[in-house]
């Protein structure tokens, strides 16, 4: 029997703190102070906590801080300050989110001019090193001109390896190869947006000569080119690539010279430039061109003074005038559609949301040349068809007064044709050039805009088909991700009401046309032909809208759309890394979609990813743009 006066002893239990073994989150904390440790060397374990934003290692025995500290992606301030460092290691610019650096009272005496791309930085504290000159001068005139001085004297940039044409295998039939660029006009390249560029290599003239260098090299039969504002259209891209010889050795950026100090910074770019020049002019002095070109620039083009009509985008497409004739072209304003077009007729909804938008898409229809037109000095071409154009001779900024009138007809056939082209008949490529809305808050106009892109292009289709072979390109940026409905609509056929996801109905058996049995979805060539619609006006239904459109009234589309190109992507299983890259940003958003009597059998390989992890964004000295030349190999079907 127990003691009633003596207590029970309590089993003994081990108090363990909840937190004591939990694994860090960046939801727990997102700095580390290990400051006054008498650290010496830096642990590697450190450069795996990519998460955090503030890291404080001054008052340590520090000698050197390791490249790998470019893995922190994250941080916002950076105190290395009382420490034993000699220099910065060159890869601290990588640091884009940084705001501070605290480096105060090392024994620095010079400066990475690397660290002119850290746009962001807004503090830079290097009091107390024993900086040479001219790092100490500039640094006691202002933080801001030692760290411009840096950016515009930096001509120590990466390589990025030579990108290749891979071919598939071997096909018979006409091959043909397809382009795509966005290249940035000069009007959106402003230091205001990309700090980090140094203005030498954000300017045009070095820009567009880089441009044009890469036209050349990979040497498309088609090449679809986005943001081509309409002065550089008319003055530099169509003339060199349209005239018979481009001339001169064009000028440009790249290759690899070093920096020095006693060089100044004039100096400095021009040794860069002309390094570039004589490696590359011996290509340019002996290169033929055979393209032709139109160009359509956006619909504010109609509303600009004479003066600022030049700056305006728009979409060129350039094509080899040996191998193709141009019979018709259109350019689709979008917005403009929207105020034409009797099926959007009191939608508030499309009419708020894409009204102001000013994309716009390019289509052509070019026709392979036969044996016996090719190379006679015009082919079969009916002049009639040039009604609506103007000569690429002539001057545009006298001569434009539509949109619909800008393209290029200077039509200058050459005795080179190749010989397969005499095999080939009545064979049509349509071909089109489409730049959607880049702000990701709408992505409703985005798929809007391409559904109007693909209803024209169903239409054009549809009228050649029974005249011959029809081969389908679609390219362009078109601001949208591969997981995106826009992308998911053009490769699969359909966007599905319910959900906003499109599926593949191409292994679909039960799927005719595209065209589900109840005929509930959209297809703009069967509206046509049975002049049947999905929505009725005139009664008090509401539409079905789902997220599709965000929950937009988007009238006929409400219910899902449909058509019947059978588009592929040729990059789909190759081009993973980035078409675009900035800080900010970087994925796939450039495609060539292609469909019809054509299939891919090769394609330009894209910009290595080790490239990409030596920069902070793009332009750069080698790459001129935001985006990135892609490209294509084609085989016409027998």
């Amino acid at each position: 029997m127990d003691d009633p006066y003596t207590p029970k002893k309590r089993p003994f239990k081990q108090k363990i703190s909840p937190l004591r073994y939990k694994t860090p989150t960046t939801e727990s904390w997102d700095g580390l102070d290990i400051s006054n440790q008498g650290i010496k060397n830096i642990s590697s374990y450190l450069f795996t906590l990519t998460f955090i934003k503030h890291l404080y290692i001054n008052n340590n025995s520090l000698s050197s801080i390791p490249p790998s500290i470019s893995l922190l992606k994250n941080l916002i301030v950076l105190d290395i300050s009382r420490n034993y460092l000699r220099s910065l290691p060159n890869e601290i610019f990588l640091l884009n989110n940084l705001r501070e650096l605290h480096a105060s009272d090392n024994m620095i005496s010079s400066i990475p001019l690397q660290i002119g791309s850290l746009y962001q930085l807004q503090r830079l504290n290097l009091n107390n090193n024993p900086l040479i000159e001219p790092y100490n001068t500039l640094y006691l005139e202002s933080e801001n001109s030692l760290l411009s001085f840096c950016r515009e004297n930096n001509t120590v940039y990466p390589i990025p390896s030579p990108r290749e044409w891979i071919e598939y295998e071997s096909c018979c039939g006409l091959s043909i190869t397809v382009g795509s660029y966005n290249i940035l006009c000069p009007s959106y390249a402003t230091s205001t947006f990309y700090k980090y560029v140094p203005s030498w290599i954000l300017s045009w003239e070095n820009r567009r000569d880089s441009i044009l260098q890469q036209i050349i090299e990979y040497n498309v039969d088609i090449l679809c080119i986005q943001e081509m504002d309409a002065n550089s259209y008319n003055e530099y891209f169509n003339p060199n690539l349209c005239s018979s010889v481009v001339g001169g050795g064009v000028g440009g950026v790249g290759g690899g010279v070093s920096s020095s100090l006693e060089t100044s910074k004039e100096t400095n770019k021009e040794q860069y430039k002309e390094q570039y020049k004589e490696t590359s002019k011996e290509h340019y002095n002996h290169y033929n061109k055979t393209y032709n070109s139109l160009f359509y620039p956006k619909s504010r083009y109609r509303s600009m003074d004479n003066k600022n009509k030049g700056n305006v985008d728009g979409c060129a497409i350039f094509y080899n005038k040996n191998l193709f004739s141009c019979l018709e072209s259109k350019c689709v304003e979008f917005n403009t559609t929207v105020l034409s077009d009797k099926r959007f007729y009191e939608k508030g909804d499309i009419l708020n949301r894409n009204v102001n938008k000013d994309n716009i898409g390019v289509i052509t229809i070019l026709e392979v040349k036969r044996g016996g037109n090719a190379g006679r000095g015009g082919g079969s071409r009916d002049s009639s068809r040039d009604s609506n154009r103007i000569d690429s001779s002539s001057n545009i900024k006298d001569n434009i007064r539509d949109t619909k009138d800008y393209a290029n007809t200077n039509i200058r056939d050459t005795t080179n044709t190749k010989d397969y082209i005499k095999d080939t008949k009545d064979t049509y490529v349509v071909v089109a050039n489409v730049h959607l809305c880049w702000d990701p808050e709408y992505t409703d106009v985005k798929l809007f805009q391409s559904i109007l892109i693909i209803e024209e292009l169903e239409i054009l289709v549809q009228k050649y088909k029974n005249k011959g072979k029809v081969c389908i390109f679609l390219c362009g940026d078109f601001n949208s991700l591969k997981n995106t409905n826009v992308y998911k609509m053009i490769c699969t056929g359909r966007i599905d009401n319910s959900s906003g996801v499109g599926y593949d109905s191409r292994v679909d058996s039960k799927i005719d046309n595209r065209i589900d049995s109840n005929n509930t979805t959209y297809n703009i060539l069967n509206n046509q032909s049975n002049n049947i619609s999905n929505t009725d006006t005139n009664n008090n239904n509401q539409p079905n809208i789902t997220n599709t459109f965000n929950g937009f009234d988007y009238g006929p589309y409400n219910n899902g759309f449909t058509h019947n190109l059978l588009l592929s992507d040729t990059h789909e299983n190759t081009l993973n890394d980035a078409t675009c890259y900035t800080p900010g940003f970087k994925g796939v958003i450039d495609y060539i979609f292609y469909g019809g009597e054509v299939k891919v059998n090769g394609v330009l390989t894209g910009v290595d990813e080790e490239y990409f992890s030596k920069v902070v964004g793009l332009p750069s000295v080698h790459l001129p743009s935001d985006h990135v030349f892609i490209g294509g190999k084609y085989v016409i079907r027998e």
